[in-house]
């Protein structure tokens, strides 16, 4: 079966594979770029939330916590 083949045959077999596996490379590396594109805007968007909590925490820790509210008001009472 084999040795009935043409080499124009066994060229034309070959090419569309290698088209196959290009397009195939092609899709995938759209597909991993968008992926990437998604990674990153996720990133940014988990960075600005995080430091926008860190500052509204460390805000709120000033006015609350040590330092803040609770020993301002502790301050005005005389025993």
């Amino acid at each position: 079966m084999l040795r009935e083949l043409k080499f124009a045959t066994v060229a034309i077999i070959f090419s569309v594979a290698f088209a196959i596996v290009g397009v195939l490379s092609i899709i995938s590396v759209v597909v991993i770029d968008s992926n990437v594109s998604l990674v990153v805007e996720s990133w940014q968007t988990y960075q600005v939330d995080r430091s926008d909590k860190a500052k509204l925490t460390s805000i709120l820790q000033a006015e609350i916590g040590y330092g803040g509210a609770i020993h301002h008001f502790k301050n005005f009472i005389r025993i």
